[in-house]
């Protein structure tokens, strides 16, 4: 069968509401003194409301970078418009249950208070024998966010029973979910699951606990990648590692003054897949996927990112 697309994404989406706070203190101080007083509204508060879920974020940057990709998702009947006008130029499969809702906090760090929505019952019952054979005229597939659905390993298990392909996984955080984590990273590592890993620095760590491993950052990419036997990015504020078993490549970055932090992972996954079908070799990819990042968290929009972007990519 000829390849359609150059990636499949699944499965969230979430509908964000980014709030701008200048710290997390101030704010909660000024959320307790309303408390106090009876309750009203404090005023200022700049916002935000976009698209957003790793799977959609994913998907419309990958589109954005060229990438002929299908997005396989869900959203009920009030967010649809909400949904197709963010992705333009991504095919979809979208399934009649509503989004997730997020709301994220925005200061030196970044807090998000979510509920999951369809985005926590998106289980494989959910696809029919239609659904697997489009997604697998795609060449690589890539399953986002297994934190946020309680049948998320369970889609797993399908996508590697029913996809012929390379499987991209980027869990997304589980600190909530240790002990359904341990038994799926076990699993995977003993079935061979997934080709490609993508953690940020505290789930490469946990990983590594998991799996017996404890070592400088570094090395356990090296042996994350041994253990799982595919390829396993981890990206952190200063640095970024690949391996994929045999030796280690990285990317050391300066620290910014970031304006934006949710979606960061997000884009810099799209950029490492994008680096990945242009043929990059491993550290110009981590780089290029570092300087994508950087762009959009120091942007003052997702607008002004995308400008920038388009100019960083012709003159790249």
């Amino acid at each position: 069968m000829d390849e359609l697309y150059d990636l499949a994404v699944m499965h969230d989406f979430f509908v964000d509401r980014i709030v701008f706070v200048k710290s997390f203190k101030g704010f909660a101080s000024q959320v307790l003194e309303k408390a106090r007083s009876g309750g009203g509204s404090i005023h200022g508060v700049k916002q935000l409301e976009k698209v957003g879920g790793n799977a959609v974020n994913l998907a419309r940057w990958a589109s954005f970078f060229g990438l002929r990709t299908l997005l396989v998702t869900h959203s009920d009947m009030q967010h649809i418009s909400f949904l197709k006008m963010a992705t333009k130029g991504v095919t979809m499969l979208v399934k009649d249950i509503e989004p997730g809702y997020t709301v994220a906090l925005e200061s030196d760090r970044n807090v998000m208070v979510s509920d999951a929505g369809g985005a926590g019952s998106f289980g494989p019952d959910l696809l029919t024998e239609e659904d697997w054979r489009e997604i697998q005229k795609a060449s690589m597939l890539c399953l986002m966010n297994w934190s946020a659905n309680k049948f998320g390993t369970e889609l797993l298990f399908e996508a590697r029973r029913r996809y012929r392909g390379r499987i991209f996984f980027d869990p997304a955080d589980f600190r909530d979910r240790i002990e359904s984590y341990v038994h799926l990273i076990r699993a995977a590592a003993s079935d061979r699951l997934v080709n490609w890993y993508s953690f940020n620095e505290y789930e490469a760590k946990v990983t590594g606990k998991v799996l017996g491993i404890k070592c400088g950052i570094r090395k356990l990419c090296l042996l994350l990648a041994k253990r799982l036997s595919g390829r396993v990015d981890i990206h952190t504020s200063s640095i970024s590692i690949t391996s994929e078993g045999d030796d280690v490549s990285f990317n050391v970055h300066r620290k910014l003054r970031e304006r934006v932090r949710t979606g960061a992972g997000d884009i810099w996954n799209a950029a490492s897949i994008y680096s990945e079908f242009k043929g990059y070799g491993a550290v110009e990819r981590l780089a290029f996927s570092d300087n994508i990042a950087a762009t959009y968290v120091t942007s003052n929009s997702e607008d002004e990112a995308r400008k920038k972007i388009k100019l960083f990519l012709k003159h790249s």
